[in-house]
């Protein structure tokens, strides 16, 4: 097994993660380059070996691998597209717990490496053999001139004291700054009621009174005028004696029909243009309104990042503010070819037409506006029915990749 090394960037999420592994995967290969470059009079190959052929710099590499791993889960758990405040939080005291317990308890990988050294400092080697250097890391304390390459690792108990106090440390400020981050916060749980999964079953005990202290603390903060520092006074946004009568009613409405839905499918469908609910029950509304719009993931703002990459390169570097803006509403807003087969493009195109009078084109050509027009219209139409025959060519592509989804079809 091999990787390509990474560089990290402090820019793109999981980098460091990448650059670690990968040092962690190719690091026999990597020793054993060093101290060939070393041999042949490299200085820079050989203070890069002495820097990282030591106890501290293996039992922290294997220390990060350990840590990231369960960052960069937490990482992509944000770039979700759908997600709700439940299970942010679920995930983010999951990894907090298992960083704690990392004190104690080392990670999978520096439990190998800590096992594969003595437990006391001694003389100690790294077996470093060309015909298998992407295999596991191997440590002896005895050098052997049967074998073909060693490197010599540098231990002693400074450096092993220097690692506990810094594993300790790290982990500490690194649990600290999460719990910082994202702090404990009824205000934000409260909103967890309107999951439909988070229900309790309606023979349970707790069922009749569930929600009721979350609407209260609702309440407590959308319920009461507020004053902002210039001492403009802002009306509640919910009247509070309405709102606990509406949680009730739409409690049972979850319960009855949407205990299988997601939380955004869920309120899709009852705060929809044809729904009754937000005239019924408009405070109920607004709250979930309110916690549909609250920022959980990072999805949408990566993903215009790197769309706005693919849009302006290089090559197309004076492209003007409005250009980039009007290419990234078609890019991201634009629904997929699969999508658009039900499309109307005709009557789209029609519509077009009927909101205003069309100017000729090309004022040059002594042509009549209606002839120019219905030239316009001809051109528009076969554009349209080429844009039909691609969004067909697309899927049968996909189809041909996958032969039994074309057969049901």
């Amino acid at each position: 097994m091999h990787r390509n090394f990474v560089r990290p960037c402090d820019t793109r999420w999981l980098s460091v993660r990448g650059a670690v592994e990968a040092v962690l995967i190719n690091l026999k290969a990597m020793f054993y380059c060093l101290q060939s470059d070393a041999e042949n009079g490299d200085s820079t190959a050989r203070g890069m070996l002495n820097e990282m052929a030591t106890f501290d710099f293996l039992a922290i590499l294997h220390l990060m691998a350990d840590v990231l791993y369960y960052l960069g889960q937490l990482s992509c758990v944000f770039q979700k597209t759908y997600l709700d405040l439940s299970s942010v939080d679920g995930h983010i005291k999951a990894v907090v717990n298992v960083l704690k317990n990392m004190k104690d308890d080392p990670g999978r990988r520096l439990k190998s490496f800590l096992s594969s050294v003595p437990e006391t400092p001694s003389e100690l080697y790294m077996k470093v053999a060309t015909a298998n250097l992407t295999g596991d890391i191997e440590f002896v304390t005895s050098k052997s001139s049967s074998d073909e390459a060693m490197i010599t690792i540098k231990d002693n108990s400074n450096l092993r004291k220097w690692f506990v106090s810094c594993k300790s440390e790290f982990l500490d400020k690194l649990v600290d700054n999460l719990e910082t981050r994202f702090p404990e916060s009824n205000f934000l749980k409260a909103f967890h009621i309107f999951i439909p999964s988070h229900l309790p079953k309606a023979t349970s005990p707790e069922y009749k009174q569930y929600g009721f202290d979350e609407i209260e603390t609702l309440c407590s903060f959308y319920g009461t005028p507020k004053t902002t520092n210039d001492g403009m006074q802002h009306a509640p946004v919910i009247d509070s004696d309405k709102l606990t009568d509406e949680w009730p009613v739409v409690k049972e409405i979850l319960r009855n029909n949407y205990m299988q839905c997601n939380f955004q499918d869920t309120w899709g469908s009852l705060l929809g243009p044809q729904a009754c609910l937000p005239t019924l029950y408009p405070n109920i509304a607004k709250l979930v309104t309110i916690s549909l719009i609250i920022p959980v993931n990072t999805a949408d703002c990566e993903r215009g990042f790197s769309r706005y990459n693919l849009i302006k390169t290089k090559g197309r570097a004076r492209l003007k503010v409005s250009s980039v803006s009007a290419l990234m509403s078609i890019a991201l807003g634009t629904p997929p070819l699969k999508e658009m087969l039900s499309f109307n493009f005709r009557r789209a195109f029609q519509i077009w037409c009927s909101m205003k009078q069309r100017r000729i084109i090309d004022t040059s050509k002594s042509i009549q506006p209606a002839s120019t027009v219905k030239n316009i219209n001809d051109c528009m139409l076969k554009l349209i029915d080429s844009v039909k025959q691609l969004t067909k060519l697309d899927r049968e592509i996909d189809c041909f990749g996958d032969t039994d989804d074309c057969i049901d079809e």
